[in-house]
């Protein structure tokens, strides 16, 4: 991977990640004390949790294609950038889990957390590596 491609996938992983809580910024609002198999109807009855559900299972993918294909490189700070924006991506994903199952308000701000998170590693090793081309 090249710096263009790591540059291009954080700012993608971004902007993914700004839409996928924007969904969930507007719409239905999730019903408290349900089953795990009601919670998950509740979601696949509304569009914009489900798109939510889609986008997340996306960055998942893509964070983790992105980490495995930085490892593989010799730039230390893209492992660095990838591995820990990965395990934001899992802290936010697992707690949306968490949500479904129940755990409300303690796995939303487990989610924030991990998103808020995710965000900040990708859009810095978005800028960082858009300051080195400048720079060559």
């Amino acid at each position: 991977m090249d710096q263009k491609g790591f540059r291009s996938a954080a700012r993608r992983l971004v902007l993914e990640l700004i839409f996928a809580i924007c969904l969930v910024s507007f719409g239905a609002e999730f019903p408290e004390d349900v089953t795990f198999a009601t919670a998950w109807t509740f979601v696949v009855q509304h569009a914009n949790l489900l798109l939510h559900v889609v986008i997340g299972t996306l960055i998942l993918v893509e964070s983790s294609a992105l980490a495995m294909h930085s490892l593989k490189g010799k730039h230390r700070s893209w492992k660095v950038f990838s591995l820990i924006g990965l395990c934001f991506v899992l802290l936010a994903y697992g707690s949306g889990e968490g949500v479904l199952s129940g755990r409300g308000e303690s796995a939303l701000g487990m989610m924030t957390v991990g998103w808020l998170g995710a965000i900040l590693v990708y859009a810095t090793a978005w800028f960082k590596t858009r300051a080195k081309q400048k720079e060559t």
